[in-house]
């Protein structure tokens, strides 16, 4: 069976598109879809009832990948042809471009004594925006902010997204805000469950790349932050706030220090070193996948946030890696192409990574990956 993509319009179907791109990643809160065709009304371009702002779903195999809202409407013509663009985000779209409401009592005066999840709700109200717990997090989003931040109140910095108040509120713990195509927030943690396919070089693979840099790594992540002063603590511990994370894969002398947008005990401090480091050396090693068709062999769209086996004889590479983004796009020259971009399966996971820097550091080139996965 042919894949099918469809972009739906206040309840019409349009398909035929001579053109589609539609971008998921774990790493954008929000996916984005682009489609283009000509003109099936020459000179009527009005009949296509496509508008700006307008809600709609892409569906492939009548699975939906994005709910969300026309953003662009372009369209063309000359003496021979006529064209139609249009593209769109998801709805969680807004989270990214828009502030909290600058008239909300929590903006206003900060929050307190109410839990990360409360917060995170009532920003995303604004929106029209569903937040959706995984239980696999649902203890740490429901501690109040005094706990999860070490804050006595929590304040929206001047100026920052709402998509960057929720991030701050949520980095510490390795909580994800992500999409999963339905037009709601969902908070959850990496899925170590594994897509139904795997990735074999010479069977299902176009083509495939590896890129490695460690620019953007350090051999040392001291994070700073201040505290407000509590009776427990002495005056110097809650004045100057420090952790120190090492990267043992970086052998040069790199540090980098990090100052905390909030108070913080060293607690909180230690995790987000962590977290740097975690997130740091995972992206610095990618793999990226063109694979033939638009869903896997039982028909399911390719997922992000789950893992997949790869094997690669070139790459000498056999393991599991978490898919971080997926691309599907379709032209007459290549016809439907899924491309994959995966990353280690530990890089979005505190828990987990925190014993293998402090073990062997975070050496994941591809000729090690069995090792990795195996310590």
């Amino acid at each position: 069976m042919t894949d099918r993509i469809t972009l739906k319009v206040k309840g019409a179907k349009y398909e035929g598109w001579e053109a589609v791109k539609v971008e998921r990643s774990m790493a954008q809160v929000s996916g984005a879809f682009g489609f283009k065709a000509t003109d099936i009304f020459p000179g009527h371009s009005e009949k296509w009832y496509i508008r700006m702002g307008d809600e709609c779903a892409v569906e492939v195999n009548d699975q939906v990948l994005i709910t969300g809202y026309i953003d662009g409407v372009n369209i063309a013509y000359d003496a021979d042809n006529h064209s139609f663009e249009v593209q769109g985000r998801d709805k969680t779209g807004d989270l990214v471009d828009c502030s909290p409401d600058p008239d909300s009592a929590g903006v206003k005066g900060g929050w307190k004594g109410i839990s990360v999840l409360a917060i995170i709700k009532e920003i995303c109200a604004f929106f029209h925006v569903e937040v959706v717990v995984d239980p696999l997090v649902s203890s740490d989003v429901k501690e109040t902010v005094e706990r999860a931040t070490g804050e006595i109140l929590f304040k929206v910095n001047e100026g920052e997204s709402a998509f960057e108040t929720i991030t701050r509120l949520l980095n510490s713990k390795a909580v994800l805000p992500v999409t999963y195509g339905d037009g709601k927030l969902t908070l959850t943690r990496v899925r170590y469950e594994h897509v139904h396919d795997y990735i074999i070089s010479g069977k299902n693979v176009l083509a495939g790349s590896y890129e490695a840099s460690d620019l953007n790594r350090y051999s040392v992540y001291v994070v700073k932050a201040q505290n407000v002063g509590m009776d427990l603590y002495s005056l110097d511990t809650v004045a100057h706030v420090l952790a120190r994370y090492s990267d043992p894969y970086i052998k040069r002398t790199r540090p980098i220090v990090v100052m905390m947008d909030k108070s913080a005990v060293t607690s909180e401090a230690r995790d987000r070193a962590e977290w740097e480091a975690r997130i740091r050396a995972g992206k610095s090693r990618k793999l990226t996948y063109d694979i033939v068709g638009w869903t896997q062999s039982n028909g399911d769209p390719w997922p992000i946030n789950k893992c997949v086996v790869v094997r690669d004889t070139f790459f000498d590479i056999e393991g599991s890696y978490l898919i971080e983004g997926v691309a599907q796009t379709y032209d007459d020259r290549v016809g439907r192409i899924t491309q994959l971009t995966l990353v280690p399966p530990d890089t979005y996971d505190l828990t987990r990574l925190a014993l293998k820097i402090k073990k062997q550091g975070v050496d994941l080139d591809p000729k090690l990956v069995k090792d990795f996965l195996a310590s």
